[in-house]
């Protein structure tokens, strides 16, 4: 973070190694990175809900790769943790913002990109 602040600003004085010279170079757009993803969603239990979040998932091209859910210990919600296939971050967040705004979300689902060593 603290490079690319003073990429942007053409600010090499704190990184004398980096020469900018007539070029400024920009930061790359994130949304095509493709990878896996952790996703979790806390929703209700009620018969439906995998459904409009596959739905979703699948009008964004994103495919699961597995699904665990479990009660949960949280009062008339229930965890949904999918793993999917490759797919692009924008994808990703696009998809989740839209499931997020459902009436079936009981609290902000959480992201995580998946790391192939």
């Amino acid at each position: 973070v603290y490079s690319a602040r003073h990429i942007l600003e053409a600010s090499a004085q704190h990184m004398p190694f980096l020469e900018l010279g007539a070029v400024r170079p920009t930061i790359a757009d994130t949304g095509g990175l493709e990878a896996s993803f952790y996703v979790r969603f806390t929703t209700i239990d009620k018969p439906g809900v995998l459904a409009n979040i596959a739905n979703i998932l699948a009008n964004y091209q994103i495919s699961i790769a597995s699904i665990v859910q479990k009660k949960g210990g949280i009062p008339d919600a229930v965890p949904i943790v999918m793993l999917t296939h490759k797919a692009k971050l924008g994808n990703i967040e696009k998809a989740v913002t839209d499931i997020d705004s459902l009436k079936i979300i009981r609290k902000k689902s959480v992201i995580y990109r998946i790391l192939e060593l």
